[in-house]
């Protein structure tokens, strides 16, 4: 079959080559529409839930930093201070003065100092006068030198010192109350194991009071030293303290 492609005169004649790409252009379009149009229907699930919410805020989960440990108490704030006030501060106690220990009297006799004081008669009546006895445990309170002697002749320290088992009688001597003289006199007392007395020593030994002791000592009755619940010899010291009563101020005449 054969093709006349007639041409009128004054018109040009159809030109093959734009036509053709006319017409790919428009395939390729078309082409671009349906894939467009394929992915749109694809992703339109995946939009519609967030479409369908618009206008709505959105839940975001936000990921919070663990808790801060707390600030030690050195770096927490204080409490502002009124400008010109010193904190309070509570003063400190007075420290007690530490306490002095009393010295021993020394043995030995004095006479009473009173102003008042007279030497009575051997026909008056004594003054009335006070004495007690106690028990001294330090041996040094006889001096150095015989707490030595003690310690060699009885090497072993009692568990139980000795003691009296009933208390001792001593009465003033009448001349030294007359005298007005008083005195501090300790005894020491050698002792076997049933608590006799087998030797006496008086610090300082002298004839006013030392006679009214040793009476006294005659009939005392003693309980021995122990050691692991056993008598044994030992030593005691006794402290004779004899004082004078203050005397009496004699009245004004009326």
């Amino acid at each position: 079959m054969t093709s006349v492609t007639a041409s009128l005169p004054g018109f040009p004649a159809p030109r093959d080559t734009g036509q053709r790409l006319t017409l790919s252009l428009a395939l390729s379009v078309a082409a671009h529409l349906v894939v467009i149009a394929m992915l749109a229907g694809l992703l339109k699930p995946m939009w519609t839930p967030i479409l369908g919410r618009a206008g709505q805020a959105l839940p975001i989960e936000v990921a919070t930093a663990p808790p801060e440990a707390p600030a030690p108490a050195s770096e927490l704030p204080m409490a502002p201070q009124r400008p010109g006030s010193a904190p309070a501060l509570r003063p400190a106690p007075p420290l007690s003065p530490p306490q002095a220990e009393v010295p021993a009297q020394p043995f030995g006799v004095s006479v009473q100092t009173d102003v008042n004081a007279e030497t009575l008669s051997a026909d008056a009546p004594p003054p009335p006068g006070d004495v007690s006895v106690g028990a001294i445990i330090d041996s040094e309170r006889l001096g150095h030198a015989q707490a030595l002697r003690l310690a060699q002749r009885f090497p072993r320290t009692a568990a139980k010192p000795p003691r009296l088992r009933e208390p001792l009688i001593v009465p003033y001597p009448p001349r030294a109350a007359r005298a007005h003289a008083e005195a501090r006199i300790a005894v020491l007392l050698l002792l076997d194991a049933t608590g006799r007395v087998v030797d006496t020593t008086l610090f300082p030994d002298e004839s006013l009071f030392g006679p009214a002791i040793v009476d006294a000592l005659n009939g005392a009755r003693l309980a021995p030293a122990e050691a692991d619940a056993k008598p044994m010899p030992y030593w005691m010291i006794l402290e004779f303290v004899f004082s004078m009563r203050p005397v009496a101020k004699p009245r004004p005449p009326a």
